[in-house]
């Protein structure tokens, strides 16, 4: 059995410095539309002493597959939630890239600016109180029209928060299970050895007794991959990275064009210890690099930017070159997953197959290379490490 070692550094624990910048001012009891715009939504949940933000960035339209889905969103659109200090607990990304660049800058700043927070369990309870009365207060403070046009922003937004508390029991049930598996919490033990007094959910346990009880202050992960049928032609598939820094800390959505994983339902997960290290330094989080095409074969689909995110979090080192347009990324070679005239139909699967799992035929493990690996166009020895040249896979 593995180690219970935490996972350090990751490229989803999103910045703080722009949630601070127009959030100065006192708030109101409730929900505060702080600015609104077709293309920018920022909002502020009160109660009592405790605050939330929640910002939404519009971009571009989704690919034509969903603008013909009634249940797809019609923008790609990226969200994110803080709480009053600012430290990130949810975001979600829309499409390939971030909306604001300024986001993706602020990546590292998370953890270095922040070592506390409030309780995860409130917090999201908190975006459940916002999501009840979202739709009335911002349609009372812009008026109708404008509340309106702001739909594609409150969508997401409204999707998360409202779904927030189910999704925290969930994977605190989930957690406890794996710690009776694996030996670190009894059967028919009270919840208070595991969740702290304020209702964090603690990771690390040694055990009910004082002197066994170890937290690691590093991070622990693991991703899900949700799917759903689009009502057009084949199946939308998502990937949600959940990360936990001794406590549950975020939760992060790649939302892969379409519907984003809390309209779907779970497909399947990879616990941290089914990555290559289970010990994961600093690490991305990809997505392809070439233009939307349903069928995978003059660009990528949905399915090809779950593969790449699910074999991020298996091999990633954070040397692994940006998939561009290698791998599952451009082409038709037999590992694409798409509806006719495709070569398959169905959603990738969390498991180490060439064929709808996270390896690809010409990875470094299945070519059997050490070297240079002509076809990704990218190493696979321990030299990559420092030139940040190394596949996907790579080194091993």
């Amino acid at each position: 059995m593995k180690n219970l070692r935490w996972l350090t550094g990751l490229l989803v624990l999103l910045g703080c410095t722009s949630v601070q910048n127009e959030k100065t001012k006192p708030l109101e009891e409730g929900l505060t539309v702080l600015s609104a715009s077709e293309t920018k939504l920022s909002l502020a949940y009160r109660s009592g002493e405790e605050i939330i933000y929640m910002d939404a960035l519009r971009g571009n339209p989704t690919p034509e597959m969903y603008q013909q889905d009634p249940l797809a969103p019609k923008f790609e659109v990226d969200v994110r939630f803080a709480d009053g200090q600012g430290r990130i607990f949810y975001t979600a990304k829309g499409g390939d890239d971030w909306q604001d660049p300024a986001w993706r800058e602020e990546l590292e700043l998370q953890q270095e600016n922040f070592t506390g927070r409030a309780s995860n369990e409130h917090l999201l309870f908190l975006a459940a109180k916002a999501a009840a009365t979202l739709d009335v207060d911002v349609a009372s403070q812009v008026g109708p029209e404008m509340a309106m046009k702001l739909e594609p922003m409150l969508r997401p937004v409204r999707g998360f928060a409202s779904s927030a508390p189910l999704l925290y029991f969930e994977q605190k049930l989930r957690l406890h299970a794996h710690l009776k598996e694996i030996g670190l919490m009894d059967e028919g033990e009270d919840d208070p050895v595991i969740t702290g007094p304020n209702g964090e959910v603690i990771y690390g346990s040694g055990g009910s007794g004082c002197d066994a009880w170890t937290t690691w202050p590093a991070n622990y992960y693991y991703m899900a991959v949700h799917d759903a049928d689009t009502l057009v032609i084949a199946r939308h598939s998502v990937t949600r990275l959940y990360s936990w820094q001794g406590y549950w800390l975020q939760v992060h959505d790649n939302c892969n064009h379409g519907r984003c994983a809390w309209e779907m339902g779970q497909k399947c997960f990879l616990q941290y210890y089914e990555a290559i290290e289970d010990y994961k330094p600093s690490w991305e989080l990809q997505s392809c690099g070439t233009g939307y095409e349903a069928f995978s074969n003059d660009g990528h689909n949905c399915h090809d930017d779950t593969r790449v995110q699910l074999a991020n979090f298996v091999y990633g080192n954070g040397h692994n070159m940006g998939p561009g347009s290698r791998f599952w990324c451009y082409g038709d070679d037999d590992s694409d997953i798409s509806s006719w005239p495709g070569d398959q139909s169905g959603s990738p699967e969390c498991n180490g197959s060439a064929n709808n799992g996270y390896n690809h035929p010409h990875m470094c493990r299945y070519q059997g290379t050490h070297g240079y690996n002509s076809a990704g166009y990218c190493y696979c020895d321990q030299l990559c490490l420092s030139y940040n040249d190394c596949c996907v896979d790579g080194p091993w």
